[in-house]
């Protein structure tokens, strides 16, 4: 049983980037499914963690040379918060093992019960202590665009749902054939829904694109190395390089010119020379610029600091004061140290001015008639 909760955890992992193997997410759990059928709470538990942390030992291994790289921590000590960071990610699939352990396959509905204790989960992983909403089974489909348009019904979840709907289906038909006939013809007319609801979405966006045209949008990517991006140093470097490819994208004639998240290394909102250039870009070409910038709201409890986005309209040297959103899902130990309190020694994966706090409002940065974000 130790060994199908390996082959779960190493089968979701291979319907994950950078392998192409996202159709091994649709039965990447069946080997779990029928670890757990029956067995006792401890060895749920147990046959749960395993897959879990292989499944993400092998996920987000990306995080040891981030730490050592980036946030000049030690190589060896860099693994100690990824191993706490994987060991708190297994719970969930721990816990889902938990509660499938008690149900029983042949039941008609147990493959529903399946993939809502699964997305349940994912929920609450999204969202608890500010949450951690990568690496969702639902994003391993990204290269599937028909079928994950009915995300914006239900996000991603409800790619998920679709997924482990038919994992629970599968594996209640291999253990019980023609008695599960009925959750293999729920995930089929689940799954046909998605896909006719995805045809439709894409068929109607054709249709207003045709109708409304387009915005040519140029994207600039300076690849600055974050271990000198905030750096005082480099500043002005980095403003210049962005501003001239910039004005080699202003040759395709774009509408908007769109810069990465703090790509601005500076606070934007205070007065400078480097923000004074940076504005002569929107004013002197009438393209609109989208950027990123870190920003400080001063309270009574003091400085919070944020990450912000900000749209400067073509034509204006300056934003509206609506023209901004502060980002409100931070990246675990990259913008903020979940529970620094306990984890002095884990520092952040960016040297950003201090550690970044959420934002409060979904605003869409408007522009023309139209809203990006």
């Amino acid at each position: 049983m130790i060994l199908l909760s390996l082959l779960s955890g190493i089968l979701l992992t291979a319907s994950f980037p950078p392998a192409r193997m996202d159709w091994m997410a649709w039965f990447a759990l069946v080997p779990l499914l029928k670890a757990v059928e029956g067995v006792p709470t401890r060895k749920a538990l147990l046959y749960g963690g395993i897959a879990g942390f292989v499944h993400y030992v092998t996920l987000v291994y990306w995080i040891v040379p981030v730490l050592s790289h980036y946030g000049k921590m030690n190589p060896v000590a860099s693994i100690a918060p990824f191993l706490l960071l994987t060991a708190y990610l297994s719970v969930y699939p721990a816990l889902f093992c938990l509660f499938v352990s008690r149900l029983r396959p042949g039941s008609p509905f147990y493959s529903l019960a399946v993939a809502s204790v699964w997305v349940l989960l994912e929920y609450t992983r999204t969202h608890l202590l500010t949450g951690f909403p990568w690496c969702l089974m639902g994003h391993s489909q990204y290269r599937h665009p028909t079928l994950i348009q009915a995300a914006n019904l239900a996000g991603v979840f409800g790619i998920s749902f679709l997924l482990t709907l038919a994992n629970g289906a599968l594996f209640a038909f291999l253990r019980f054939r023609k008695r599960a006939l009925p959750q293999a013809l729920q995930a089929a007319f689940a799954l046909a829904l998605a896909l006719a609801y995805g045809y439709h979405s894409l068929h109607q966006i054709r249709l207003r694109s045709q109708e409304a045209g387009g915005i040519r949008v140029a994207v600039v990517q300076a690849n600055i190395d974050q271990s000198v991006k905030w750096n005082p140093a480099y500043r002005r470097k980095t403003l210049d390089t962005y501003l001239g490819l910039s004005q080699k994208a202003l040759s395709y004639k774009p509408r908007v010119l769109v810069w990465p998240e703090t790509a601005v290394p500076f606070f934007f909102q205070e007065k400078s020379r480097l923000r004074a250039r940076l504005c002569a870009l929107p004013a002197r070409s009438g393209v609109d610029l989208i950027f990123g910038s870190p920003a400080y709201d001063r309270r009574r409890g003091g400085i919070r600091y944020l990450n912000r986005a900000y749209l400067i309209r073509g034509g204006e040297s300056m934003p509206l004061p609506e023209a901004h959103y502060d980002k409100m899902h931070l990246v675990p130990f990259g913008e903020y140290v979940p529970l620094k309190k306990y984890l002095p020694f884990v520092d952040r994966l960016v040297q950003a001015a201090g550690d970044f706090a959420a934002g409060t409002k979904a605003v869409p940065l408007r522009m023309n008639g139209h809203a990006a974000g």
